[in-house]
């Protein structure tokens, strides 16, 4: 009877484990530990966006995201509803501007946009590795040109400090990375995830540097930097201390285009003197229609030698918690 009795116990206990094994899935904890799924789950965020190429470019609000009561997808999983809200500033009543939606599958964190799913993160999280964030919308992992767009875990579990606060142990997707040195530009988005809370920061990155051009078409270069003030200089300091060569200094009219109406071989010379020379001028040269040259050269008048234009958006936590009154 004792024997009978031991045995029931070690198979209650065996039944008692199957049971929370199913109940309990380690997958899914581990898997949403940088993005907690739950009900009431709210984040938020003051946001503020520069962009210099738009007249009403700059703004600046709070954005309320919580995680509502999760609904049938339809294919045998939950979705749970991400409402979005902003308001202009601290103390103004919320307005709801869109809703969203995150789903936990095979061990994805899913993220619907605007109707779009991307794949945020995944599970487990290993640093320098990468992973399609387009799994599951159709779109391409490379670009045309066969460049990697995947996201990328730049760095994990680790201190990360953004804009004075300290995260302890941090998720860094790098989420893009674009630099051209055919239209000197630079597009970078890095997205933070705090393990225990979830998406902290949003840093977007998108300029271009804007030189000074002119091409072999043009007879007059009126307007050049390197005139005026500037055209008695054979060596011109930038605001920045860094030194660079006036191509124009020896010219009778600093304004007149040196390589116009010239033969290919003539522009070539031109090209390369001012090249090789100490402090070269030239950043690039381009083609441009019917045979003719872009030249792009450090703009003396601007304090770095370019101007940057473009748009940055930082997006980063203010406050989080559960609110369990949410539809």
């Amino acid at each position: 009877m004792k024997l009978i009795q031991i045995l029931s116990f070690f198979l209650f206990i065996f039944l008692l484990q199957a049971c929370n094994d199913t109940i309990t899935d380690p997958n899914y904890q581990s898997g949403t530990a940088y993005y907690p799924i739950e009900e009431g789950w709210y984040i938020h965020y003051q946001v503020d966006r520069e962009d210099s190429e738009k007249e009403e470019g700059n703004a600046s609000y709070q954005l309320r995201e919580i995680i509502g009561t999760p609904y049938d997808d339809g294919f045998g999983g939950q979705n749970y509803p991400l409402y979005r809200y902003k308001r202009d500033s601290e103390g103004m009543e919320w307005e709801l501007d869109s809703v969203w939606a995150l789903a936990y599958r095979n061990n994805h964190v899913i993220r619907y946009e605007n109707a779009i799913p991307y794949l945020k993160l995944t599970n487990p999280l290993t640093e320098g590795a990468r992973f399609n964030q387009n799994t599951y919308n159709g779109l391409d992992a490379v670009t045309p040109t066969g460049m990697d767009i995947r996201y990328k875990v730049e760095t994990l579990g680790r201190e990360h400090s953004v804009d004075g606060q300290t995260f302890e142990n941090a998720a860094v997707i790098l989420e893009i990375n674009n630099i051209s040195t055919i239209t000197n530009s630079e597009e970078t988005k890095r997205a933070v995830y705090q393990k225990g809370i979830g998406l902290v920061s949003i840093d977007y990155f998108n300029i271009k540097k804007v030189y000074y051009e002119f091409n072999t078409t043009q007879p007059s270069l009126a307007g050049n930097p390197y005139c005026g003030l500037n055209g008695t200089q054979e060596v011109i300091t930038l605001g920045n201390g860094e030194r660079v060569d006036n191509p124009f200094f020896e010219l009778d009219n600093c304004e007149t285009n040196p390589i116009f109406g010239v033969d290919d071989d003539s522009v070539a010379r031109w090209i390369l003197r001012w090249e090789n020379s100490a402090n070269p001028p030239i950043i690039e040269t381009k083609d441009g229609d019917s045979g003719s040259k872009i030249l792009v050269l450090i703009n003396p008048a601007e304090f770095n030698g370019f101007r940057e234009t473009g748009e940055t958006m930082k997006q980063k936590i203010i406050g989080y918690g559960i609110d369990k009154t949410v539809d």
